[in-house]
């Protein structure tokens, strides 16, 4: 069985040229940003470079306790969920495909505490044409320590589903 890469477009779309490739992250990401109000409530804080790569970080404030100066696992969870998700949707993105989950689990292997910075990051494990499996891991920003492991499963389906809901046209 082969595996298809991230980046590989279906065999009836030409590639797309780096300009393109640019412009489409742009595009994603500022609609991204500006509609993701979890990811906005919890004070998660997306970082992308040019080339596509990224990382997800939070401090821990109060809002996210849920025992004196520990953090809450949902929260981890919240960000878990979006490292995972956002792996896969920048695996799509190319294809005008956006995701949904379908199921992740994640192991909580250390405690966060209040003022740690965290960082969530993904890679990809699988895609195929419908689903993408993903894992990411969740990290002390200061000292590296491994707070979270997740693996997930998403659904990938066309952007054009979705698009009349965010006001875009799915090109």
């Amino acid at each position: 069985m082969s595996i298809s890469s991230p980046t590989s477009p279906p065999a009836n779309k030409p590639l797309l040229t780096e300009a393109e490739k640019k412009e489409k992250l742009d595009n994603f990401i500022t609609l991204f940003k500006s509609h993701n109000y979890f990811d906005i409530n919890q004070g998660f804080q997306l970082q992308v470079n040019d080339l596509g790569e990224w990382n997800y970080s939070f401090t821990v404030e109060n809002k996210h306790l849920s025992s004196p100066g520990i953090c809450h696992g949902g929260v981890l969870s919240g960000l878990m969920d979006a490292s995972l998700g956002l792996e896969a949707l920048m695996a799509g993105i190319f294809e005008d495909k956006i995701c949904s989950t379908v199921e992740f689990k994640i192991n909580y292997l250390g405690p966060a505490r209040l003022g740690d910075t965290l960082i969530g990051r993904g890679k990809v494990e699988f895609k195929g044409s419908r689903l993408i499996v993903t894992s990411a891991d969740i990290i002390h920003s200061t000292d590296g320590r491994l707070i979270a492991k997740g693996l997930g499963t998403f659904n990938l389906y066309p952007f054009s589903k979705k698009a009349g809901l965010y006001g875009q046209s799915s090109s």
